[in-house]
């Protein structure tokens, strides 16, 4: 059959999925005004698919959804300002219960049986309750992107990713085909580091570094300083589990870095005092 566009894409939108809940409707989030919103598509597929008609619901703006065909209900995460929020909205009266709120994303997020219970992501493959009580399924080494699941078999299917990052310094002063690059490791294998950062100098490499996973399941985060004229890293502070860095900078003066979150938060952390300010 011939490919045929129904509708352009929207740049500024990240990856998600569409919901085709029968042959005329398509739900899917597009950008419109600087913000997500949620759109619904009505086609007709005869003699060949096209879009009939197009609404917009402005006051909804999803980053994560998904939608149950038989009773029209969507599970829904938005951020209105500091905190995500899940909630469940009823896509024939509009009406939304708020599920639960917190400072971290979600990721993978899947009806288990519509009004009762759900599959969620993230750093554990989790069964949870509308009213509270969750379960966990899977402790992956890594984390949990995204889930499908079979409704009639109730086969489940995930996607589970893990990074590993190592740092390293790199001699780039004479580079070719009859010598080797000179580098030298900074990092644990053992240990996913990001974010490095390099003083003015050059003599100070600072990064953000989390245990794959610990004992007690949460996400340890540890500002750690690595100085060229010492063999070993040395650890700064430790990071909250509720700070999620973004970036991280040195001071000109190459005594303070600045560590930014995900949510709009300035820490500044002293090397020599290893205290870590917000700002």
């Amino acid at each position: 059959s011939v490919d045929r566009p129904l509708t352009p894409c929207t740049p500024g939108v990240r990856r998600q999925k569409m919901h085709w809940l029968n042959d005329n409707s398509i739900y899917l989030s597009r950008w419109h005004n600087n913000q997500t919103i949620l759109t619904k598509l009505t086609l007709s597929v005869n003699p060949s698919p096209k879009v009939e008609s197009q609404e917009d619901f402005v006051n909804i703006s999803p980053i994560l959804m998904d939608i149950d065909k038989n009773s029209l209900k969507m599970l829904l995460v938005e951020k209105p300002e500091q905190q995500y929020q899940l909630k469940q909205l009823d896509l024939i009266n509009f009406d939304q219960t708020l599920i639960e709120e917190r400072e971290q994303a979600y990721l993978g997020l899947k009806w288990h049986e519509t009004n009762k219970s759900f599959w969620l992501g993230n750093e554990n493959l989790t069964l949870m309750s509308l009213s509270g009580h969750d379960e966990i399924a899977r402790l992956p080494m890594g984390f949990i992107t995204d889930i499908d699941v079979n409704p009639i078999t109730q086969q489940l299917a995930h996607a589970e990713g893990l990074v590993n990052v190592n740092l390293y310094t790199l001699s780039l002063t004479s580079l070719n085909s009859e010598q080797d690059l000179d580098s030298k490791q900074l990092s644990s294998a053992a240990r996913t580091d990001i974010l490095p950062a390099i003083s003015k100098d050059g003599s100070a490499t600072a990064f953000i570094s989390y245990q794959r996973r610990s004992i007690d399941g949460l996400r340890h985060g540890e500002l750690w300083l690595k100085n060229k004229y010492k063999k070993t890293a040395s650890l700064l502070t430790n990071i909250d589990e509720n700070i999620h860095p973004q970036y991280l900078l040195w001071s000109p003066n190459g005594e303070n870095l600045l560590l930014g979150d995900s949510n709009y938060k300035l820490f500044l952390v002293n090397i020599f005092s290893k205290h870590m300010i917000p700002i």
